[in-house]
């Protein structure tokens, strides 16, 4: 007797950016960064982290 597959989850949808913040790069986006962090840089959209890395504004 041939055993059959388990049944599979359905994949879960793609990220569309994950932080919830605005879209990168528009003018709400800088506005929301920039209000959030102090560090934040809008050259390069990335803040400094408690732990000392930068990390991009999402």
């Amino acid at each position: 007797m041939a055993r059959s597959a388990a049944p599979r989850a359905p994949a879960a949808p793609a990220a569309s950016g994950g932080g919830g913040g605005p879209e990168p790069w528009t003018p709400e986006w800088y506005r929301y960064c920039a209000d959030k962090y102090r560090s934040f840089n809008p050259e390069t959209g990335k803040y400094l982290a408690y732990s000392g890395q930068y990390r991009f504004c999402q």
